[in-house]
């Protein structure tokens, strides 16, 4: 286990199929029954969820073809499909020395608070893999979200 002081807060280092992230020990890891329910009206259920109240990182290996030479059409395809959506971040970012689209962007849920949603997307050996943290909009947890999203590793 990692332990960082950030907001006072612990991490678990989690490794999954090539993925290394950080996860902070209070978020509570779904079950795949929990996921289903969660993402039943959804078209692509995660394979691993972790939630905290209106906070969850999700993780979706997908068996969709995707190399890096595809990052600048899917960037633009995300532009096109979150147009209606308050942008802030839609580019090719490099995480720990691994290319990411990274797109960012404002809703609101049913609370009527404000959602940040930071959608990253990657090729890992040759397919798709998609990593999407949101948080309810105040300091602490963007900043726990930005932690998160900076020490994410790939394998290879």
């Amino acid at each position: 286990m990692l332990t960082s002081t950030l907001f006072c807060q612990e991490f678990e280092t989690i490794n999954y199929n090539g993925l290394q992230m950080i996860i902070p020990v209070e978020y509570k890891k779904l079950s795949v029954e929990e996921i289903l329910l969660k993402y039943k009206d959804y078209g692509s259920i995660p394979d691993l969820v972790y939630v905290k109240n209106d906070s969850n990182v999700s993780i979706k290996f997908t068996s969709i073809d995707f190399e890096d030479s595809n990052f600048i059409e899917f960037k633009n395809q995300l532009n096109t499909q979150y147009s209606k959506f308050n942008i802030i971040e839609n580019n090719i970012k490099k995480i720990n020395n691994k290319d990411f689209v990274v797109l960012k962007f404002k809703t609101i849920n049913s609370q009527s608070n404000t959602i940040i949603v930071n959608n990253l997307t990657t090729s890992l050996n040759g397919k798709m893999l998609i990593i999407t943290c949101t948080n309810v909009e105040n300091a602490e947890s963007n900043e726990l979200m930005s932690r998160i999203i900076t020490d994410i590793m790939i394998a290879g």
